[in-house]
């Protein structure tokens, strides 16, 4: 029984660990698309869990228990290193639309009307001039 809970952890470690390369890669379509299998390989972990008896666990030894210690050791690794290049991810998509933001107000600016010291309002600015070169 204990094989069955560190074959499943070793499927998620496996699952996360190519997410993690997919989000070190800032591959995040494929990182994305990975979540589905996260999320099924997690469910079959908490069930495989909760099949597992404690009894189990003690009666199949100590070389099976160092196993699945170190899957568990693995599995928290990835998990660690997985939170961080989300928050890095996150952080990054904030920046650029922080940068966003702060360029668009800039862009609109130059349609916005002038206005004089008596609040009137200067003539409109003449319209960009563009060159179009045809050659036939």
């Amino acid at each position: 029984m204990i094989e069955a809970l560190i074959e499943t952890t070793e499927r998620l470690c496996d699952v996360l660990a190519a997410e993690n390369t997919a989000l070190e890669a800032l591959d995040l379509p494929t990182a994305g698309a990975m979540a589905s299998e996260k999320g099924r390989v997690t469910k079959a972990l908490q069930a495989t869990f909760l099949a597992v008896s404690q009894a189990a666990l003690k009666a199949d030894g100590e070389v099976q228990e160092a196993a699945l210690r170190a899957a568990i050791d693995r599995l928290g690794q990835l998990t660690h290193a997985n939170t961080e290049l989300v928050e890095q991810g996150l952080a990054l998509q904030m920046k650029l639309m922080r940068t966003i933001a702060r360029a668009i107000p800039r862009a609109r600016a130059a349609e916005a009307p002038i206005y004089q010291a008596d609040g009137s309002q200067s003539p409109p600015r003449p319209p960009t001039a563009f060159a179009f070169a045809s050659s036939m």
